[in-house]
This record gives structure tokens, sequence and C-alpha cells, in this order.
């Protein structure tokens, strides 16, 4: 009896295995690779697409807030990758829509917005990686006519005749001539002082133009 019973057991074991193993299965045929973009020339998708912003004083609160792409194009080939973004530097915005704050930064203490509208980022390499849909960007960032290199990891995902692609970076803003409250540039500033990095989220969204 008690030999039948441990074959029972046995029995019910490698069929509840067999079970777990076949859901196992199952789920690994739902999950669905992202697609790497297609070769191709896209135009940025302006209202689909955004500069996200973080900085913050060395005591003291920290402020978010989001400045809007203008235009630009990515160009992707299996010999080299390049892309082009235009920023509209006037519509720079804080989260908490402080208005005395949104015009400090459009004042030519920050980003001087009516002598410099615009910036832009120059993708001059879009590397890929050994992950289908990661890749190590260079390229130059202009702020206020004054251009220096800048480099980060994106996330680009395609689909049909789009491409999102997601990054983030950071910068020292003075190497961009924004001084305004650095402890490089100025003495005592004690609770005033403003940390020099800028931290960016970019979020591109851009749809072929050619096969």
């Amino acid at each position: 009896m008690k030999k039948y019973l441990l074959i029972l057991l046995l029995a019910s074991a490698l069929i509840i295995s067999a079970c777990g193993t076949e859901k196992k299965k199952d789920d690994l045929k739902n999950v669905v690779p992202e697609s790497k973009p297609s070769a191709g020339v896209y135009s940025i998708d302006p209202a689909a697409s955004q500069v996200n912003w973080h900085a913050e004083k060395f005591i003291g609160k920290s402020h978010n807030g989001s400045v809007k792409i203008k235009s630009g194009s990515v160009s992707i080939s299996s010999e080299s990758s390049t892309g082009s973004i235009i920023i509209d530097m006037t519509s720079i915005s804080e989260s908490e829509n402080t208005e005395a704050l949104i015009k400090h930064l459009k004042s030519s203490d920050f980003f001087d917005v009516d002598k410099f509208p615009e910036s832009k980022i120059e993708l001059t390499k879009i590397t890929p990686t050994s992950d289908i849909n990661k890749y190590e960007i260079s390229g130059n960032l202009t702020i206020k006519d004054k251009t220096n290199p800048i480099s980060f990891d994106a996330i680009a995902i395609g689909s049909g005749d789009n491409v999102k692609l997601t990054g983030k970076f950071s910068i020292d803003r003075t190497l961009w001539n924004v001084r305004f409250g650095s402890n490089k540039f100025f003495d005592n500033l004690g609770d005033q002082a403003i940390r020099d990095n800028i931290d960016y989220d970019i979020s591109i969204s851009a749809n072929k133009l050619t096969k």
C-alpha cells in the first residue's frame, strides 16, 4: 500500500511540474521583444515630444519643468545614424507654474530667450549596443550660442513608421554661460546658491518620411 501511495505522490508531482513548465512556456510566447527602428529619415512630432528639466539649490527647494521641442529629424541607417533637435526656449515652464520663476528663467540671468529663442541638440553619432533597443548617443548641445559636447544612453523603439526615443543626461550649466547663483562665479551666496547641474529627460516621437 505504501508503495502504491509513493508512486501516486510521485506521479502527482510530475503532473504539477509539467503544468508549471507549460505555463512558463505559454508566458514566454506572449513576450514580444521591442522592435528595432528601421532605416529611414524620421521627422520629429513636436506635439508628442518634450524635454523635462530638473534643477535645485544647495539648500532648499528643487524645481522641475519642461521645454517644448520645436522641430527636428532623425536619420537611421546601418552605416551612420544622426539627428537634429530644435528646442523652443520661449516655452520654458515650471511644474508649479510660478510666474516669477519662469520670468527669471527667461531673463538674461539664465537663458535670455529674447536674444536666444532656440537651443539645439545635434546627434552626431547614434551607436547600437548589444541590447536591441539601447543606443549610445554622442552629440553637441547649443545654448545661448555656446556649444559643448554631450553623451548619453537612449532607448529607441520602432513601431511601423514611428520611432520613440527616450534618454537622460546632465549638464554643467556654467559651460553654457548660465552662471546665475553659481558658487564658481559668485561669493557669499548662502542659501541662494544654485547647483550647477541641470538634469534633462528627453522624449521624442518621430514619424518616417522615407523608406
